[in-house]
């Protein structure tokens, strides 16, 4: 099977385990229910931005477990 395939079916089976044994604080869904590549969802996050920041992207420590 190729490597997208199975990642395409990881992907299709995470967000049903989800909603069977949810977790607290935890959701997660597709921005588009065709396409299983892009989720969506709200997550803590501390993000620090460079003094040069025209030039230089912020860094994003996730801190939700």
């Amino acid at each position: 099977m190729p490597a997208t395939s199975q990642v395409s079916l990881l992907l299709q089976k995470q967000p049903r385990d989800l909603m069977k044994k949810p977790v607290d604080g935890f959701s997660a869904g597709l921005v588009d229910d065709s396409n299983v590549f892009d989720d969506g969802g709200y997550f803590n996050a501390i993000m620090s931005f460079p003094s040069n920041s025209l030039n230089s992207p912020p860094t994003v420590r996730f801190t939700s477990e």
